[in-house]
């Protein structure tokens, strides 16, 4: 991902495809992917990634890609009965950095493409339809991808030790 600064108070970004290798020589060849302005946050050094806000984004992924497409920083959106305003910030572009690294690892195939269906905000119902999943293991399996993004999270220090002491465990 590189990111692009665009003023005081929003950071541009590009999704782009890793590096590939030609023979041992590194060749820099990057596919632009996705272009989007995103809204900085007041004190990026302090704001710390918690579980919850983690599973809130794989949750709200369709709106968030909807916004996406739409190159929109906030949004309101009906979700049920409840009005609910999403903001793309820098917490959502990293858990979208490291769910691409998380879905790229994958080995399985078809689990791959189940997980990339999550990332592009398809509903677990079509999901399930579509996969070799029953409903109990797809739910399990999407509990066990948020808990590797939130792995990943702390690896890279994007949470606190505080955050991860004051984490329910049961």
């Amino acid at each position: 991902m590189n990111i692009i600064q665009k003023g005081d108070d929003s950071i541009g970004f590009l999704i782009v495809k890793k590096e590939k290798w030609n023979n041992l020589v590194k060749v820099r060849t990057f596919t632009v992917i996705e272009f989007c302005i995103i809204k900085r946050s007041d004190n990026d050094e302090k704001k710390t990634l918690k579980k919850a806000k983690i599973k809130w984004i794989v949750k709200r992924l369709s709106y968030i890609k909807k916004m996406m497409k739409e190159n929109k920083v906030e949004a309101d959106f009906r979700i049920g009965k409840k009005k609910e305003h999403i903001v793309i910030d820098d917490d959502v572009i990293k858990v979208l950095a490291i769910m691409d690294e998380i879905i790229e690892n994958e080995k399985t195939k078809w689990l791959q493409k189940c997980l990339s269906d999550v990332k592009k905000g398809r509903k677990g119902i079509t999901i399930i339809v579509d996969s070799p999943f029953e409903k109990g293991k797809f739910y399990l399996t999407k509990e066990r991808f948020i808990n590797k993004i939130y792995e990943c999270c702390i690896y890279k220090g994007y949470v606190s030790y505080d955050d991860i002491m004051n984490e329910d465990i049961g």
